[in-house]
């Protein structure tokens, strides 16, 4: 399955992700998925993601040990995303960098991205959005890819472990 891909580039990258979001939006048309460009993500994740959801969605997993760096959240007791944050504790599990957005609630998810923006400045990130969503009363689903293959490349060290389990993994 060929899935389109367009480009949109943001000259002031270096200053926030949330930037680099709102250039894409006028590419933007239909169902739309956020990704961080660091993180390689095994076929049955894709598989997993690449399905309709009907809201806005955070991917995560609960199966790993988080790290400091890690992205950490907190559910609701429905289930849905109440925050993720870095730092929380306690926390439930771990984003991985997916963010799904059907069509039918792109309005809702870019008005946020706007006020995100607005409130936090040309620093802050994308997953922020979620947060402010979250806190507003948007349902945010968890779509769970606990036991799936995932890794972030951040460093020299991450990038040989990567190589090493990309030769590893079924393409």
């Amino acid at each position: 399955r060929v899935i389109p891909v367009q480009m949109a580039r943001n000259p002031d990258f270096e200053k926030g992700n949330i930037l680099s979001i709102l250039c894409a939006r006028e590419q933007v048309t239909g169902d739309f998925c956020i990704m961080n460009a660091d993180h390689v993500f095994s076929r049955l994740i894709l598989e997993k993601v690449f399905q309709p959801v009907g809201r806005i969605t955070a991917v995560c997993d609960f199966d790993r040990p988080l790290g400091d760096d890690d992205m950490k959240i907190i559910r609701k007791p429905d289930g849905t995303l109440a925050r993720m944050e870095k730092t929380l504790e306690p926390y439930d599990g771990g984003y991985i960098g997916i963010t799904l957005v059907p069509k039918e609630k792109a309005a809702v998810y870019w008005a946020g991205a706007r006020q995100v923006r607005q409130r936090l400045g040309e620093g802050a990130s994308v997953e922020k959005v979620l947060n402010l969503l979250a806190e507003q009363g948007e349902p945010i689903d968890i779509l769970d890819v606990s036991g799936d293959v995932w890794f972030e490349v951040d460093t020299e060290e991450d990038l040989a472990v990567a190589e090493e389990k990309i030769r590893k993994m079924e393409i």
